[in-house]
């Protein structure tokens, strides 16, 4: 990520006063709720049903408790998608959809650890792909962004 140019910042002084993170975090705060009531609500029919707990109920609320940042984030897509994989192997037990499901959670895995290191290396030095006023050479992140999107 580079330096805003004179002209960039010269916008972002005319525009100072235009906060939206109010919204933004309006907006998180909604989505947490309504994905905390869900997984309650998993957890409320695992109680009435007497059903056990299992992977995938600790997976998805270790999914929801660390989706705060971007890199975290990413986790918690990963955690939720593990989480989906381990309640159809408990649903299907059939022994070659299980390998199905671990070849697919392995690429899931995979995926998440190539996708963090991406976010983490993604400028030369390291450190301004988290600060914008160092000088730096860094990778498209828009397309980045769309081809993760993509595959995800």
């Amino acid at each position: 990520m580079t330096a805003p140019s004179a002209s960039e910042i010269q916008y972002q002084l005319q525009h100072i006063h235009e906060d939206t993170s109010n919204q933004i975090i309006a907006a998180f705060g909604v989505c947490l709720g309504i994905a905390t009531c869900a997984v309650l609500l998993r957890f409320v029919a695992r109680h009435i049903t007497r059903a056990p707990l299992a992977g995938d109920d600790w997976t998805i609320v270790a999914g929801l408790a660390i989706s705060a940042s971007i890199i975290f984030y990413i986790a918690s897509l990963s955690l939720t998608k593990v989480s989906i994989l381990l309640l159809y192997r408990r649903i299907f037990p059939n022994r070659r959809f299980h390998a199905i499901l671990w070849g697919v959670g392995v690429f899931v895995v995979a995926f998440t650890i190539a996708n963090i290191l991406f976010i983490i290396f993604a400028c030369n030095p390291i450190k301004a792909g988290f600060n914008p006023y160092i000088k730096a050479k860094c990778i498209n992140h828009e397309a980045a962004i769309l081809a993760v999107a993509i595959l995800t």
